[in-house]
């Protein structure tokens, strides 16, 4: 239903759940779809519960209340998330509606500040009433699932992410409040790197060009990258955001990695952040109902999504099936906003997908040396603490050279880089272009752009390498 300008739609349950927060007074507006908003009851008036069980016996499912009023209301809630998830009284479709208030206000926070340290301290607060919430009422997943389906805007995809991600991982690993917690965490952060990128490619209905595609490609990387190094962030949840557009037959990105290279928690990303993708409405495309969803993701299984995971969810929905298709909205309230989850189904001109591209090597290095590499600008993920390496040099040109690493290197990274050949040593600084995972060897080919030759002694790092 097309949302009132200057109203924002609420559940009869959420509403009294605000009334009974001791320091909220809201007015409520009820809407017949003819004469647009009436007023129901003024704020400072005062509801008793038979009020609200009249709105519910006669068939009123949604109440308005001014939009000028949600920031109050979404810090209300915010305040006491975590209680309000494991109060037995509230309902389980107000608990889901609560938890959707709150995750867009956390999410809406981290897209405008980053990770500063109030979004963060809110980020976690949020995960952690969701794990709770999650372990301690089992009824409250069909309407997690619910929400899914209403709700599409760029915080609220963050949010949902996030939850359904926290909701899969509990029905794999049962009580393992880090791993759950690692999840709901990436969830929020995974496409933190999509703000980098110009809306026009975001919303763009016609396929995407390589070069445009390239560009989505590197948006887990970014992600992390604007997550800096914030210790509270773990080197698992990096990993997650990285991962979760790698695909189990290696066809994915940014790295190309397959199977049980990629962590157990990105696969579990990767098909809740799919299924919310592709059960909404696009620029390009019609949505899809959670059964014709899966019915496409089943196609994948075993090649972009792990069987596993996929037989999890598929299993979720399927107890909840009847609960989650009578409330499922494929249009949702916020199809005006720009939406992040998605933009992963595009598929540059021709129909082909597209990797990074690599500069063919001006020069081969017939007699393989290696090099010494030290770190300038990095991204914290898989090697915490290490600050140098050696590397086989695949080839060599006057502007770039290639490198066999055992980790992955990520682009915008700078490394100093000691060259010893024909008697002359040199240091030299370079800005990874492109990284790829090997195959069938493991590892991974780098390109490093060459920027400039370091003067002598002017190598940070120098005597670690």
């Amino acid at each position: 239903m097309k949302e009132n300008a200057g109203f924002t739609r609420m559940s009869p349950q959420t509403a009294e759940t605000l009334a009974k927060q001791g320091d909220t007074d809201i007015e409520l507006y009820l809407d017949d779809g003819i004469r647009g908003p009436t007023l129901y009851r003024r704020a400072g008036a005062g509801l008793a519960d038979t009020d609200y069980s009249r709105l519910r016996n006669h068939g009123v499912s949604t109440v308005l209340v001014p939009s000028d009023d949600m920031q109050r209301i979404e810090q209300c809630l915010e305040e006491d998330f975590g209680g309000l998830l494991l109060d037995p009284s509230i309902e389980s479709t107000a608990k889901a509606e609560i938890l959707h208030h709150v995750g867009r206000a956390v999410s809406s926070s981290l897209l405008e500040d980053a990770l500063d340290s109030e979004s963060v301290t809110r980020m976690i607060g949020f995960v952690d009433g969701v794990v709770n919430g999650v372990m301690e009422d089992p009824s409250f997943a069909p309407y997690l699932m619910q929400m899914a389906g209403h709700h599409r805007g760029t915080a609220s995809h963050m949010a949902i992410v996030s939850a359904l991600g926290v909701l899969l991982a509990s029905e794999l690993y049962g009580n393992d409040t880090k791993t759950l917690h690692d999840v709901g965490v990436a969830g929020l952060l995974h496409d933190l790197g999509k703000l980098q990128i110009d809306q026009s490619i975001l919303i763009k209905k016609t396929p995407l060009t390589p070069e445009e595609m390239t560009l989505i490609q590197h948006h887990p990387v970014d992600s992390v990258r604007k997550i800096g190094d914030d210790p509270r962030v773990s080197s698992a949840v990096r990993r997650m955001i990285v991962e979760h557009h790698e695909r189990i037959d290696g066809r994915g990105y940014p790295l190309g990695l397959k199977g049980d290279e990629i962590l157990h928690g990105s696969k579990v990303l990767a098909v809740v952040d799919s299924f919310h993708a592709i059960t909404g409405p696009r620029a390009y495309r019609e949505a899809m109902t959670p059964a014709e969803a899966l019915r496409v993701m089943a196609m994948l299984s075993g090649r972009q999504f792990d069987s596993e995971v996929l037989r999890a969810w598929t299993s979720l929905l399927s107890q909840h099936q009847a609960e989650v298709s009578a409330h499922w909205a494929v249009q949702g309230d916020e199809r005006g906003e720009d939406e992040l989850g998605a933009r992963h189904e595009h598929r540059p001109s021709g129909g082909k997908t597209t990797t990074p591209k690599m500069r063919q090597p001006r020069l081969d290095c017939h007699q393989k040396f290696k090099v010494n590499c030290v770190y300038a600008e990095r991204l914290d993920l898989l090697e915490k603490g290490k600050g140098g390496f050696e590397s086989m040099v695949n080839d060599l040109s006057k502007n770039g050279i290639c490198l066999h690493t055992d980790h992955a290197l990520y682009r915008g990274e700078v490394l100093h880089i000691h060259l010893e050949q024909g008697g002359n040593s040199m240091w030299l600084e370079g800005r990874v272009a492109w990284c790829r995972r090997n195959t069938p060897e493991r590892g991974y080919r780098c390109g490093i752009r060459l920027e400039s030759r370091l003067p002598e002694g002017r190598c940070p790092g120098a005597d670690a390498a």
